[in-house]
């Protein structure tokens, strides 16, 4: 699976693209939500991992993007943040992220969530 991964923390970014790599999936990353944004209009990729908290926008304006541009609605976004209280959970599911994983990244649950969401895209 294609995964575009953006994060603006270099150490979160370099753990979840080698956990990501040790699954067998090709990873692209982006440093900045503008040019994972960027990254992502100009070759849509399969998933997307996404810090919640992105210093160039605020929390919601990157999922609010990425669900109303057309070639990049359908793609899932899972949301990577520290905010790990129930009802942020939620506030960012209802923001538009499709899937949730709270700080610290778990190799396990990241690689089970991948792939599930590979199944049902039937990839």
């Amino acid at each position: 699976m294609r995964i575009l991964v953006i994060e603006s923390d270099a150490a979160s970014l370099k753990l979840i693209r080698t956990i990501l790599i040790s699954g067998g999936h090709e990873v692209v990353c982006a440093d900045s939500v503008i040019n994972g944004l960027t990254m992502a209009a100009d070759s849509p990729p399969e998933l997307i991992v996404m810090d919640v908290q992105l210093a160039e926008m605020d929390d919601f304006s990157a999922i609010r993007y990425l669900k109303t541009e057309p070639r990049l609605r359908s793609v899932p976004v899972i949301a990577a943040t520290a905010m790990a209280l129930k009802n942020d959970r939620e506030r960012i599911l209802e923001a538009g992220y499709d899937h949730y994983i709270a700080k610290p990244i778990r190799y396990r649950e990241v690689l089970e969530l991948v792939a599930m969401i590979a199944e049902n895209r039937g990839t």
